[in-house]
């Protein structure tokens, strides 16, 4: 009688460590597996990046809006890039495009990584600010957040990062990577992030999405 009621509870955990491992397999299937490489890049050959480089991660933007839009595009072209993104040097209304963000393989790492590209000129030099951040993830807010300018990235070296204070008045020129996380879910990703100067004036905005 012993023996069978050992049996019997035996048999109810191995299903039901069975179950576990089935939920979690299908959660990794559904939520974490991403498509190879290859794929995640044709993928997001369709992004409207691609298709017109001048809109922001919203709604489109006229044509006539953007300035310098034919530079990055033929930049885009001529490597063969996929972009997902663009800056430029304010957010809504007539701009200039700044810089471009695109999509490649990671061949360090694996996966894949962003790669922004910027050439801006800075009118007067900028000692403080806020730089601000928005997240979409399948269309809902995921995670919205600001810093302080001079604040911003303390834990990476000088040369590393995005804005280094004060920031001296004329050009910059910048490439920064940024390896894309393997636990990021798949979906869609839409980003939104924004610089201002101590006066609360636009420094530089750029938008992103793209695919996982």
């Amino acid at each position: 009688m012993l023996i069978k009621v050992f049996i019997r509870r035996r048999l109810a955990r191995l299903a039901i460590l069975t179950l576990i491992s089935m939920l979690a397999t299908a959660i990794y299937l559904a939520y974490f597996k991403r498509p190879p490489t290859d794929v995640l890049l044709k993928m997001n050959r369709k992004s409207q990046f691609n298709l017109d480089p001048r809109p922001d991660a919203g709604d489109k933007v006229d044509v006539d809006e953007v300035d310098n839009a034919d530079v990055w595009t033929r930049f885009l072209h001529e490597n063969h890039f996929v972009a997902v993104g663009a800056l430029f040097d304010r957010c809504d209304g007539q701009r200039t495009q700044l810089g471009t963000v695109v999509l490649m393989e990671d061949k360090e790492r694996g996966g894949v990584m962003t790669k922004t590209f910027v050439n801006m000129t800075v009118e007067k030099d900028i000692n403080g600010g806020q730089f601000h951040v928005d997240i979409k993830y399948n269309g809902q807010e995921l995670y919205t957040n600001y810093w302080e300018l001079c604040e911003l990235e303390q834990e990476l070296p000088e040369a590393n990062k995005t804005f280094t204070c004060p920031i001296r008045q004329g050009l910059i020129s910048k490439v920064k990577v940024k390896h894309i996380m393997d636990y990021l879910p798949a979906g869609r990703y839409q980003t939104k992030g924004w610089a201002l100067d101590e006066s609360n004036e636009e420094i530089i905005c750029g938008f992103a999405d793209f695919v996982l």
